[in-house]
């Protein structure tokens, strides 16, 4: 939530999914780029 970007747990489509992290891409390319760039910053926060 720190990013503003909806995101589930892989789990919650199986457990194959166990350690993925689930994005929809049902929207812009536009809005996929910012999304990732928010990921890209709040992770760089979080890992240093």
């Amino acid at each position: 939530s720190e990013a503003g970007v909806a995101t589930l747990a892989g789990t919650d489509f199986g457990e194959y999914g166990e350690g993925y992290l689930r994005l929809s891409y049902a929207t812009s390319q536009d809005n996929i780029k910012k999304a990732l760039e928010r990921i890209n910053t709040a992770l760089s926060k979080v890992l240093g």
